[in-house]
């Protein structure tokens, strides 16, 4: 009996309770379709609450959305800097060329009077080192009308000539090779003398000496003899190279062998100058 007293109370309480629930949100459907004035107090007051609330949480939000816009924005603007530098780069570079260039033809043009007033200028694709011969390559074209045995100069001498001509290279024997015989004197003195290659990237060594080549050596050679810190010359013998270019100086002199070191440095060089003067075909 108490049991049954039990249930029905609880059902009665739950019917109650769905009454009311359902009365009180009818009249709030009334409230708001008729917009009573406590129901528009009520949704201000919750809207005056919410909106700082929900501003201040949202903040997060637009800093990181207005973080990545600005890391977007950095990223390109990095990017741009970066092809900007990479143009100024490349016209360094070509800038530099340039003036690595007119620096060595305004060199040439300051060089000994007695170079031939027809000279050329080309670019220097390798120096070949085999062990056996030291030579040249040298870019060709038909507007540069190369010839055999035409000398090859720098500023600050010679370098060698032409042994070898093709169609868009030339072969040039360098001074320093082993074939190589260059008619010379010694500044100081006048001696006549011949220097020869050892195929070593610099050194040439004095194969022949004439002390009576000339009235000057004559008077001067038993006073003043060969000694280190001398320069060699060009003499213009043989019809290759024009007398007076600079070739070697003295390194060493030693139980009668005097060790010289060629001038120029064909390893730091990007172009040579070819003289265009007529040069005997019988040389080898």
């Amino acid at each position: 009996m108490a049991r049954t007293f039990k249930r029905s109370v609880v059902a009665i309480n739950k019917f109650f309770f769905t009454i009311l629930f359902i009365a009180i949100s009818a009249y709030c459907l009334y409230l708001s379709s008729a917009q009573h004035p406590i129901l528009s107090s009520l949704e201000s007051m919750m809207m005056d609450v919410t909106t700082p609330a929900v501003h201040f949480l949202s903040q997060p939000v637009e800093w990181t959305k207005e973080y990545i816009r600005n890391n977007d924005s950095l990223r390109e603007e990095i990017n741009r800097l970066r092809e900007e530098n990479k143009k100024l780069l490349d016209w360094q570079v070509l800038a530099q060329k340039r003036e690595r260039e007119n620096q060595y033809l305004k060199e040439m043009l300051n060089t000994d009077p007695n170079l031939p007033n027809s000279i050329v200028t080309t670019k220097i694709l390798g120096i070949p080192n085999d062990g056996y011969r030291s030579t040249m390559l040298i870019a060709n074209s038909s507007s540069l009308d190369l010839a055999k045995n035409q000398a090859v100069v720098c500023p600050d001498g010679i370098i060698g000539r032409i042994i070898n001509i093709g169609m868009t290279t030339a072969r040039v024997m360098l001074i320093t090779d082993l074939n190589s015989r260059i008619p010379v004197r010694v500044e100081s003195t006048g001696e006549q003398a011949i220097l020869s290659g050892q195929n070593n990237p610099r050194e040439l060594t004095v194969i022949h000496l004439d002390s009576s080549s000339s009235p000057e050596s004559q008077l001067s050679t038993k006073k003043d003899p060969i000694k280190i810190g001398d320069r060699f010359l060009t003499s213009g013998y043989g019809g290759i190279y024009p007398p007076g270019l600079p070739v070697a100086v003295v390194t060493n002199v030693q139980n009668g062998v005097i060790t010289a070191t060629t001038i120029s440095d064909v390893t730091r060089l990007e172009y040579v100058t070819i003289l265009k003067n007529t040069v005997p075909d019988d040389v080898e």
